[in-house]
């Protein structure tokens, strides 16, 4: 169900918020970390997108963020300088952590909750930018969940796709779940709630915070309490793929065995826009508030989107459409065929006949499709082999028997 701005205006007024500000004055003070790879790429600072995401933050409610930690994975452009920079001029705290060597983002998100400050940890992506009432909104939501539930490990926030609201209404039972003995599982998070449309369901009725909803899985733009995800095993580590798509599932499945609680904070005055940086998405800008000013970074929306626009594969996770499908269907078959191998298989054979038999790419990642059907079929089986590679290296055992007969099933010869 398409939405409009129009649509939402009861659920975004913006002056209702006030509210939730009278009762928010002892909100636990909190870090937010940003884990980031080679997002400075201009020695003129303020044409970072690390730049606009800190600035969106200092220009919002940031009064319970006690630092920002930057998690720099190796970079090799203008980050060192420009966070020196932001860290002149920030009101907000900011630590500065450098790795020696490139460890990829999974590995660097667990170590970045090692080195926060407070146990309440924001993680964000550094090409998105944030709204005024995102940190209060998201810690006064775990302030009131956490009076209803125990072991509460994250709850995850809105991050759009070039926009500043939902463009999609989407059943409850579509958002957030996951299906571990059918090998899927469905995020749909920048959907807004269907049911909450005619019946809305309220966490603080005098400001119209909405309700969260229980989920099986998060993604990357969330607040988590650090002890419980350290507790339950941390981010995996995943540096022997170039990304790491599984990682959230791999915590989430973690999180879960634990009885650690997920949820997901629908309300769309507590959001992030992610920019996309360095790549395209399917999806494109939204057609409407392209010209609202991001707070704290003097351009508007549109001007943002333009700038990410221009195609960078050495920056964040951006890579070539071939490395994409390679790593997704890689990452997302070791983490199933380490549940068991019977799962592993059910999920190559799927992905065979969706990505190679049909040309399917479900995912909004990758801009192009890959026409020739051998190029397809040589990823999925060289994802294949690296997964298999990768199960045996993170857990002791031997997967490799079972090669031959994924490699028969997704062809049809038994």
């Amino acid at each position: 169900m398409h939405l409009t701005k129009e649509m939402l205006a009861s659920f975004t007024d913006l002056s209702k918020m006030e509210a939730l500000m009278q009762e928010a004055h002892a909100l636990p003070k909190s870090s937010f970390l940003f884990v980031t790879y080679n997002r400075c790429p201009y020695d003129d600072f303020s044409q970072n997108p690390l730049t606009w995401a800190v600035q969106s933050l200092a220009a919002g409610r940031h009064e319970a963020l006690g630092q920002i930690l930057i998690v720099d994975d190796g970079s090799t452009d203008h980050t060192a300088a420009c966070v020196a920079w932001l860290q002149s001029s920030c009101p907000i705290p900011i630590t500065y952590h450098r790795n020696s060597e490139h460890r990829e983002l999974s590995r660097c998100r667990a170590e970045g909750l090692r080195l926060a400050l407070y146990p309440l940890v924001f993680l964000g992506d550094d090409d998105c930018v944030y709204s005024e009432y995102f940190v209060p909104g998201a810690l006064f939501t775990y302030q009131c969940l956490s009076a209803q539930y125990d072991h509460i490990a994250v709850i995850n926030l809105n991050a759009y796709e070039k926009c500043s609201h939902p463009r999609t209404a989407a059943p409850m039972a579509t958002i957030g779940v996951t299906h571990y003995e059918q090998a899927r599982f469905s995020q749909n998070f920048s959907a807004f709630p269907q049911e909450y449309l005619s019946a809305p369901q309220w966490l603080h009725a005098p400001s119209q915070l909405l309700q969260p909803l229980e989920t099986g899985i998060f993604r990357g733009v969330n607040l988590c309490d650090a002890r419980l995800v350290m507790d339950a095993g941390n981010y995996t580590d995943l540096s022997m793929w170039k990304y790491g798509y599984s990682e959230h599932l791999e915590l989430s499945k973690k999180l879960q065995d634990r009885g650690y609680r997920m949820f997901h904070q629908p309300d769309p005055r507590i959001y992030a826009i992610h920019l996309n940086y360095g790549g395209r998405s399917k999806e494109g800008a939204c057609e409407e508030g392209l010209d609202i000013e991001i707070a704290g970074t003097g351009h508007s929306l549109r001007t943002l989107i333009e700038l990410s626009e221009v195609k960078r594969l050495g920056s964040g996770t951006r890579g070539s459409t071939q490395d994409f499908h390679f790593t997704e269907i890689g990452t997302l078959f070791s983490f199933y065929l380490k549940l068991s191998g019977e799962l592993g298989i059910s999920f190559a054979v799927r992905e065979y006949r969706h990505f190679v038999e049909e040309g399917l790419v479900l995912s909004s990642t990758p801009t192009e499709k890959i026409a020739d059907r051998a190029q397809r079929e040589a990823i999925w089986k060289e994802a294949i082999r690296a997964g298999i590679r990768a199960s045996e290296q993170q857990t002791g055992n031997t997967y490799d028997h079972l090669t031959q007969r994924i490699f028969s099933e997704a062809l049809g010869s038994l």
